[in-house]
């Protein structure tokens, strides 16, 4: 009996280690979110809606536009959230915000938040208080007075191109490493036209 439990003992201290060799800690690059966004705006949600489809509730926020960095000229749009994403909804109200945007599939006037990595919570920042953005040369941008020279430089660079998004893994002595490292191995999402050693 003492050897079973010695045993399990051991089972459990391993699988333990595994889940924390396994647990992955990433971000996704400004060039993936900027070649992929159909529209990029900043601007402040004004109202919030909920509809009901066939496949549950959607929320809907509707942004007055204060700059357009990519996209047509427009006073303001709607935009269809999506889940695991970083907005709460209350709490956006009338605060300064950039979207990386997606056209809507039915409807020209319509957006959905941008979708990398089978998620929605990179493709929006909260401005009005500090965030991180991270670069595909591993840097981390964490205000405005430095996010949008370097936002419109990039949309220049990309040339309006999309592309696939591979991974790259974070090195140790960079900045993007400092704020992603947890204890485990770092990675940063970015365009496979850019950097062609992602995977």
């Amino acid at each position: 009996m003492e050897k079973m439990k010695s045993f399990l003992f051991t089972i459990g201290l391993l699988l333990l280690s595994l889940s924390a060799k396994s647990e992955i800690f990433s971000a996704v690059s400004l060039e993936a979110l900027t070649m992929n966004a159909d529209m990029i705006v900043q601007g402040k949600v004004v109202e919030i809606k909920k509809v009901r489809t066939m496949e549950g509730e959607a929320s809907f926020i509707h942004v007055a536009i204060d700059s357009i960095f990519k996209g047509q000229p427009a006073d303001s749009i709607w935009v269809q959230t999506c889940t695991y994403t970083n907005i709460k909804e209350d709490y956006l109200l009338s605060k300064e915000a950039l979207f990386f945007l997606k056209k809507y599939p039915a409807s020209e006037e319509i957006f959905t938040l941008l979708e990398t990595v089978n998620s929605c919570q990179y493709s929006f920042f909260d401005v009005s208080k500090p965030f991180e953005v991270y670069t595909g040369n591993f840097d981390v941008i964490t205000d405005k007075a430095q996010l949008y020279p370097t936002l419109r430089k990039t949309i220049d660079a990309t040339n309006e191109k999309s592309s696939e998004i591979g991974m790259l893994t974070v090195p140790y002595n960079t900045n993007a490493h400092k704020y992603l490292y947890h204890g485990s191995t770092c990675y940063l999402y970015v365009p496979k036209l850019l950097f062609t050693d992602a995977k």
